[in-house]
């Protein structure tokens, strides 16, 4: 069957292979399949070994829920933002990722191995609002990359919607000031003075986000 002739909504088998469709395929959001599973059990859902983390899904959804809120109402990351972040497996990651699918924010995760003219190209190709890194003196700087050392060989050519710079862990030494961003650590940001309660932590981000909305951006070595 030619492709012309076939109708905005194809379903099954043709998939999304001739564009996006009129409805989903999956009914729902990633953030919604989580709030409906931390809803129903509270089974663990993470293991970081490294990092000695252990999370059940109701703890899981309680973060995820608590970074939206912070990124929402505190740096004002929107439906349809890019939130670019680079760092090796930690548990924040999967915080990352859920807390931008609660807000429609479109995550961009970029290779913890890449070189500075790398990560210049990326960041210039996604114009992210929001980047999440490791700080200096990151393990990270042993064992995957020196992130940190990476970013600073750059950050007189940020992008230009780069309004926000979140350091993930590290021993929170300065980059220096940044053109038209603010910096800020993980830590502080989401659990600092600002306590939120359970029952808030509970109560799931509502943002109107359909499920074919961009989720991800993604750079790959392929030409």
């Amino acid at each position: 069957m030619e492709a012309k002739s076939l109708e905005s909504h194809v379903m099954y088998p043709y998939s999304y292979a001739y564009g996006k469709s009129s409805k989903t395929l999956l009914y729902e959001s990633l953030a919604r399949c989580l709030e409906k599973v931390a809803a129903k059990h509270n089974k663990i859902a993470v293991i970081s070994e490294h990092e000695n983390v252990m999370k059940t899904f109701q703890e899981l959804n309680a973060d995820a829920n608590r970074l939206a809120k912070v990124m929402a109402q505190k740096l004002h990351i929107k439906l349809g933002d890019v939130v670019a972040v680079m760092t090796a497996n930690c548990y924040n990651f999967v915080v990352i990722q859920y807390a931008c699918a609660k807000i429609g924010a479109i995550l961009c995760p970029i290779n913890a191995y890449y070189t500075s003219q790398e990560l210049e190209m990326c960041l210039k190709k996604v114009n992210p609002k929001l980047f999440f890194i490791p700080s200096k003196g990151s393990d990270q700087e042993l064992s995957v990359n020196k992130i940190y050392d990476v970013f600073v060989d750059i950050k007189t050519e940020l992008p230009s919607k780069l309004s926000h710079v979140i350091f993930l862990d590290g021993n929170g030494s300065s980059c220096g000031p940044l053109k038209n961003c603010a910096s800020h650590y993980f830590s502080d940001l989401v659990y600092g003075e600002d306590k939120i309660c359970a029952d808030e932590l509970n109560n799931n981000v509502f943002v109107d986000i359909d499920a074919d909305e961009v989720c991800s951006f993604f750079f790959t070595s392929a030409p």
